[in-house]
């Protein structure tokens, strides 16, 4: 047994919950089987929800593009929103794993919002970079895979897909496919593989944003998001 299965291990037997776990099976890909999909999406939706987080779930892409476009503008009447829509700050999309993060911006731009997509951007400083992103008041990120027992989101993040943008911007936006929806922290840290582990920072999220350093009262985005929705996406 190599170091990374030995840590595996380690990490599943801390988290066994033999009585809260669904019972489920995987197929060649390490994803849980089609049967038990339904029980896994709905315990993560459940675990999400408990953590202050919204949870949409989108038929088709176009329906989650909507959805997005909806939370960059806000929840104004439609009457108001060719004005509102002048000053919506720009929204941070990095590149997907599954979707056509090029289809998302297209459809933000038509709607007259603009977008900010670093596989698009010439290269910047660092500086500039920041200061581009801290204009950007939502960020759209994909999750490589959701954890059922714990709401959490797990993202790998690259030069395309920075994790600044499910930190930075006050709204993230979380995409995840419905057939990667796992039942724990161990097997999605299984099913990412030792070398993208080693290799790419990753981001567990759970949440918004929150702190009880201010009078041991719960806050949120002090730190980041303020606001966390997640749109599960039909199966690839």
């Amino acid at each position: 047994m190599s170091g990374f299965e030995a840590l595996i291990e380690d990490v599943r037997h801390a988290l066994q919950e033999p009585s809260a776990a669904p019972t489920h099976t995987h197929g060649a890909d390490g994803v849980a089987a089609s049967a038990d999909k339904s029980d896994l999406t709905a315990r993560f939706v459940q675990e999400l929800e408990k953590v202050s987080a919204r949870c949409f779930s989108a038929y088709a892409e176009v329906a989650a593009w909507e959805q997005v476009a909806k939370v960059a503008v806000g929840p104004l009447p439609v009457w108001q929103q060719r004005v509102r829509i002048a000053d919506t700050r720009p929204v941070a999309v990095a590149d997907g794993i599954t979707i056509d993060a090029e289809k998302l911006r297209k459809q933000l731009e038509s709607r007259g919002i603009s977008t900010f997509r670093p596989g698009l951007t010439a290269e910047i400083d660092r500086s500039e970079f920041q200061r581009r992103l801290a204009k950007c008041g939502v960020g759209v990120v994909e999750a490589d895979y959701a954890i059922a027992s714990t709401g959490t989101l797990v993202v790998t993040a690259t030069a395309a897909r920075p994790r600044s943008f499910s930190l930075v911007p006050e709204v993230s936006v979380v995409l995840v496919r419905r057939n990667r929806v796992v039942i724990d922290l161990a097997t999605s840290l299984s099913m990412l593989g030792a070398e993208r582990v080693r290799n790419s920072p990753v981001v567990l999220i759970t949440g918004p944003s929150r702190t009880a350093d201010i009078e041991k009262r719960i806050v949120l985005g002090v730190h980041g998001p303020r606001d966390l929705l997640v749109i599960l996406l039909p199966p690839q």
